[in-house]
């Protein structure tokens, strides 16, 4: 499963969400490259590296996220009184 189709957005959040698997932190952060678009005038995302990194508990590798639920907005506040 490509990282793309596990966090589509599904009414505008995504679905799912990287975590640690050492420390099971959602601080995730991947190296990626950008190129300079001359017609639009922005930086576009060009490629992402394969290694992630850990900023909780400083793991780093390949195989280390790992992709939880990310409850929707409906999960977290149902049976919750309404304000």
């Amino acid at each position: 499963m490509t990282d793309e189709r596990i966090t589509a957005p599904v009414g505008g959040q995504p679905v799912f969400k990287p975590v640690c698997a050492h420390c099971g932190g959602d601080r995730i952060v991947r190296d990626a490259s950008a190129r300079w678009d001359t017609l639009s005038g922005e930086w576009l995302l060009a490629d992402m590296q394969d290694c992630y990194f850990c900023d909780g508990c400083n793991a780093d590798g390949d195989d280390l996220a790992t992709w939880s639920h990310r409850p929707t907005h409906d999960e977290t506040t149902a049976g919750q009184p309404e304000q």
